[in-house]
This record gives structure tokens, C-alpha cells and sequence, in this order.
């Protein structure tokens, strides 16, 4: 390799640490806050059945920044949930929360596979789907975090 080749190759080289040194500093600088989150697992029911589709919010009783992440889940078809912050379900930040559950429908899909999927109304309660009306509140601990099971109404 001559030496105009090589100083090529080095200028590249200085070029892609320089690029890669301003992406990280941006990406700190970005204002975003991640605080350390800790796996919370629950599990809600409407009636006795599994909530299948129904989204949890957890909502932080302490002042939360503007645009701070919700811890949030969506309820599986057996009534469990995994609760979201930052990346599929690494957790929620430790403190204390009032929860929120909208469901407003159940897709009920029909024998024939021929005709589109019916949507029936739930009867879910309003007052679950607002955070100071819901009555649901929990503790996420510094460690694994197992709830209670939500059995709506209650």
C-alpha cells in the first residue's frame, strides 16, 4: 500500500471515531432520562375472564418531567401483563403509582373464518380508565415486582 493510500485509510479511520464520538455525546445529551427499572408482572381480569388486549398505565404519583416514559403493559390472552418503560418489558422505575386500564372492546372471531371479526362491548368501567378515579394503586420495589391480580369490578 503506498503512502497516499494509507493516509487515506488513516483520515477514514479519524473520520469514523470523530462521527462515532459526536453520535454518543448527542445521544447523552438528547434530554431523555432513563432511571434504573425493576420487572413488574401482573394480571387483570374483568368478571372472572382475562382482560386479553386491555392496556395498564402506570402513572407516577410524584411529579414526573414532561415526556418521561409511562410504564405501560398490554394484557396477554390469559390475563397477564409485563410492564414496559424503556424497552418490551425491562420494567418500571421504583415508587408508587396510581394504574389506569382501558378495554374497551373484545374481538370475537367467528366459526366460518369467512366473515370479518365482531366486536362486542365489554361493559368495562369508565372510572379504570382514569388514574385518580380507578381506586388502583401499587408499590414497584427496587427487585422483582409480582401484583396482585386486578379482579375488576371489585
Amino acid at each position: 500500500m503506498g503512502k497516499r493510500a494509507h493516509e487515506t485509510v488513516l483520515q477514514r479511520i479519524a473520520v469514523a471515531l470523530i462521527a462515532l464520538s459526536v453520535s454518543l455525546v448527542c445521544s447523552s445529551c438528547s434530554g431523555k432520562k432513563t432511571q434504573p427499572v425493576f420487572p413488574v408482572h401482573g394480571k387483570v381480569f374483568f368478571e372472572g375472564e382475562p382482560a386479553a388486549g386491555a392496556l395498564v398505565v402506570f402513572h407516577p404519583l410524584k411529579h414526573s418531567e414532561e415526556g418521561e416514559e409511562m410504564p405501560r403493559a398490554v394484557v396477554e390472552a390469559d390475563g397477564s401483563f409485563s410492564v414496559t418503560t424503556y424497552t418490551a418489558k425491562d420494567g418500571a422505575p421504583a415508587g408508587d403509582y396510581a394504574v389506569s386500564i382501558t378495554w374497551g372492546r373484545k374481538i370475537v372471531k367467528p366459526q366460518s373464518g369467512k366473515r370479518p371479526p365482531k366486536k362486542i362491548a365489554t361493559n368495562f368501567p369508565e372510572r379504570y380508565q382514569d388514574p385518580k378515579t380507578s381506586g388502583l394503586v401499587v408499590h414497584v420495589q427496587e427487585d422483582s415486582n409480582e401484583l396482585r391480580p386486578f379482579q375488576l369490578p371489585d
